[in-house]
């Protein structure tokens, strides 16, 4: 195997860890729960004034 093969095999594998890990624990994926948090804060905070 060469160094591209065992690259692409490193990348699967890292970017599989994810769907894997939620499929084990049950987890709902959130990718821009940080975002939403903010906006909120942004808008509550715009409506305090």
């Amino acid at each position: 195997m060469n160094a591209k093969q065992r690259a692409v095999v490193a990348a699967a594998r890292k970017l599989a860890s994810l769907p894997h890990r939620l499929w084990v624990t049950g987890e709902v994926h959130e990718p821009l729960r940080n975002s939403r948090v903010q906006q909120c804060l942004s808008q509550v905070a715009a409506e305090r004034g």
